[in-house]
């Protein structure tokens, strides 16, 4: 028993280890940063063009038949690390020879290994996603359409691995266009949409480690993508509905469900891009000396479709938004809620049809809530109106 007792602590240890590194970020096609401002909930509140990668029909929500356009808009988000360990992972491949024995792989090793060294058990992420949206909200037919394109890495440094050091990555790269309809019927109290994207995505999930980064140099990219990584495509289709619950009008309850992703799609060596069922409540009351309030309560995947696991705490999203000044010279919106457990917050300006956005939001890369936060920061300019 003495001897087998410190067999079984050496392998937890090395179990719980590897788990530790894994990444177990919920799959995403595009995390709006004034919507994640408000704790990612917009399934029952809508307002934005983008309001389809929630719920097609929240599109429809507005007070008045209006355009919403996102001529092109710049998000690039990044948590404390990101930018740090991308840069220094580049420094430690471009060292010379510093031994004078013309091997430059084994000085970048050392590089390498001190940079995994300083990042021990650590969260990584970095990216930047452009799009391009036009919504025509408000009247009996509704509709929005656009272009995204995205790219972005996660990564994780093993706590306890060989003395080289491992990392855990995740990198992903797509162009998705996308368009949807919503129908109201009975004096749009309840409104009907579908939506459409079509992805091509390459992405890699897999481990590197120390010497493969040494020895890549420069290359490392091209070998993460194109080496370890697959691509697939796909047509998504989703479907959504959102019904103004009559009682309590001066709050304007509404409630909303969304089907995204129907089918479970295959993206060919990427797998299948998990269906989520997904519910809503929102409120919308006039408040005097406000230009507008939302306040949005959401519950994702309600069967728990997506097998990482099946907190609940990491499908919870709530939050609201508060429009302190809406004018065609000005805007100022302020937005908090929580995401996954954690705190969400920022505001939106816009000076004429130049609008910047500051987001901070934590991402949940463990299996509950609580277990593993990566806060993120997301800096968006774009031209809308």
């Amino acid at each position: 028993m003495r001897k087998v007792l410190p067999f079984i602590l050496l392998m937890s240890l090395l179990f719980s280890s590897n788990l530790y590194a894994q990444i177990y970020e919920y799959p995403f096609i595009y995390k709006d940063p004034r919507i994640m401002g408000m704790g990612g909930a917009n399934i029952a509140v809508g307002g934005y063009a983008t309001s389809i990668f929630f719920n097609p029909a929240s599109i429809s929500l507005n007070k008045k038949n209006k355009y919403i356009v996102d001529m092109l808009r710049f998000n690039l988000s990044f948590d404390k690390n990101g930018i740090k360990f991308f840069n220094d992972i580049q420094d430690a491949v471009s060292v010379g020879d510093i031994n004078d024995n013309s091997i430059l792989e084994d000085d970048r090793l050392k590089e390498v290994i001190k940079v995994l060294d300083k990042y021990k058990g650590q969260d990584m992420h970095a990216g930047w996603d452009a799009i391009v949206a036009i919504s025509r909200t408000g009247s009996d037919v509704a509709f929005s359409f656009g272009l995204l394109v995205s790219t972005r890495y996660t990564a994780k440094v093993y706590k306890y691995s060989h003395t080289e050091g491992i990392v855990n990555i995740y990198f992903d790269n797509y162009i998705a266009p996308f368009g949807g309809l919503s129908f109201n019927f009975f004096q749009k109290r309840l409104t009907f949409a579908f939506s459409w994207k079509y992805m091509f995505r390459r992405s890699t999930k897999d481990n590197i480690s120390a010497r493969e980064i040494a020895y890549k140099g420069h290359e490392i990219d091209s070998y993460i993508i194109d080496d370890l990584g697959d691509e697939g495509r796909a047509h998504i289709f989703d479907f959504g509905m959102l019904y103004k619950i009559p009682f309590l009008a001066v709050l304007k309850p509404t409630f909303g469900l969304s089907v995204l992703n129907i089918g479970n799609p295959e993206l060919g060596d990427l797998g299948k891009f998990p269906q989520t069922i997904n519910i809503g409540f929102g409120l919308n009351p006039v408040i005097r000396g406000f230009k507008g309030l939302k306040i949005g309560f959401d519950f994702i995947d309600v069967m728990k479709n997506i097998d990482y696991d099946e907190s609940i705490g990491k499908r919870l999203r709530y939050g609201f938004e508060l429009k302190l000044i809406d004018n065609i010279a000005m805007g100022l919106s302020l937005r908090a809620g929580v995401y996954q457990s954690y705190f969400t917050g920022g505001f939106e300006f816009r000076l004429a049809v130049i609008d910047v956005i500051f987001t901070t939001y934590a991402e949940e890369l463990g299996v509950y809530a609580g277990q593993d936060e990566d806060r993120r920061y997301v800096l968006s300019a774009g031209i809308s109106w």
